[in-house]
């Protein structure tokens, strides 16, 4: 199952996925802000956001991570290309 995570609200979810046809289900790290995102440690205090990464977990278990460099933005089209070569 592919699940994105994000610090934005649902509303503000549901349009990008709308606009991007995006098929995957999109959770919100919103309350507390950024929880899930300090656990996994790429919560961006100073910016008060949280840093672009992709992490694969299996049973449990972070098997693959990338955390994207500032200043760098990949834009959706830089991370579905990632997830496309993650292994199955």
């Amino acid at each position: 199952m592919l699940v994105a995570i994000s610090v934005d609200g649902v509303w503000c979810q549901m349009a990008f996925a709308h606009y991007h046809q995006i098929a995957y289900h999109l959770l919100s790290d919103g309350s507390p802000k950024g929880a899930v995102a300090r656990t996994y440690g790429v919560y961006d205090e100073a910016h008060n956001t949280t840093r672009r990464a992709l992490f694969l977990i299996q049973e449990r278990r972070i098997v693959w991570q990338t955390v994207v460099p500032y200043p760098l933005n990949p834009g959706l089209n830089g991370l579905l290309t990632v997830l496309e070569a993650l292994p199955d």
